[in-house]
């Protein structure tokens, strides 16, 4: 695992003693070039002039994590995703066998809630009433992830620690999808095998004749009841998958896309929601 400290992480003293603790050298890091894992500190992801986007386009990818570490600012913490951020009223407290939990637990000064994504019991990410100190989303099962903490891993408490925070961040990576293999020669014309999100938006592309994320959300909110629910979708991701498949179309589906769906499971509900829509 190739592990990086964001550029502000690096400039403030928190990220100075982590850098060293994990023994990492600093470096310019950047959406378009960096792989691994990188560790952010969610005062730096949030505010609107940041890179957020590409930020969230680049953890996509498998092979990729980023995780948000404390400080945060109280709020939402990434676009999309229900995790919203705020001050601690009690102190948590941690599981047995979390012993990064538990080192931390008198320092955590945020509290993290929201459902998106999962959070790894076994990993620690949950204190013993049950709510997260650790959120991760992933976009599909073999995507790249995004992480939030509340555990404040560049503590000085950690001094003599560096194992516990590697191992940490090492089983946090554990869940990110491996890059594919090169394919082989020849099997460029492979059938296409869209993800069942993927043929959710297929539906919603066939039914209200739209072509691009922006297009399928504003008919969505449009809706004075929403029939489909896509939160917690990766809209742009899957509509990157589907025009890379070409199975999408400036105004719905491609021929392509639309022969896929009607051999598909989801074609009876797709023509249903375009006939009552």
């Amino acid at each position: 695992m190739n592990l990086h400290l964001s550029n502000g992480l690096q400039a403030h003293r928190r990220g100075r003693f982590l850098g060293a603790l994990l023994g990492l050298t600093p470096t310019d890091v950047q959406p378009t070039r960096a792989d691994g894992m990188v560790l952010m500190s969610g005062e730096e992801f949030q505010p609107p002039s940041s890179d957020q986007a590409a930020w969230l386009q680049w953890a996509r990818q498998p092979g990729h994590a980023l995780v948000l570490l404390p400080p945060y600012k109280e709020g939402p913490v990434v676009d999309r995703l229900d995790w919203i951020v705020s001050l601690v009223q009690d102190a948590p407290t941690a599981v047995a066998l979390a012993p990064l939990a538990e080192a931390l637990a008198a320092e955590v000064s945020f509290h993290l809630s929201g459902v998106d994504g999962a959070s790894d019991g076994l990993l620690g990410h949950l204190w013993v009433n049950g709510r997260s100190n650790t959120r991760f989303w992933k976009a599909h099962s073999n995507s790249g992830l995004v992480a939030a903490t509340t555990l404040p891993i560049w503590s000085i408490t950690l001094m003599d620690s560096a194992t516990l925070v590697q191992d940490w961040l090492g089983a946090l990576f554990s869940h990110v999808g491996k890059p594919a293999a090169p394919e082989p020669p020849g099997h460029g014309n492979s059938v296409a095998t869209p993800t069942p999100q993927d043929f959710a938006v297929m539906v919603c592309c066939h039914a209200y004749g739209v072509g691009s994320p922006d297009a399928l959300l504003g008919a969505l909110q449009s809706q004075s009841v929403q029939v489909m629910n896509l939160r917690g979708f990766d809209v742009p991701g899957i509509f990157g998958r589907l025009r890379a498949m070409a199975l999408i179309a400036e105004r719905g589906l491609s021929p392509t896309g639309l022969e896929l769906l009607r051999r598909s499971a989801f074609w009876g509900y797709a023509a249903q929601l375009k006939g009552g829509k």
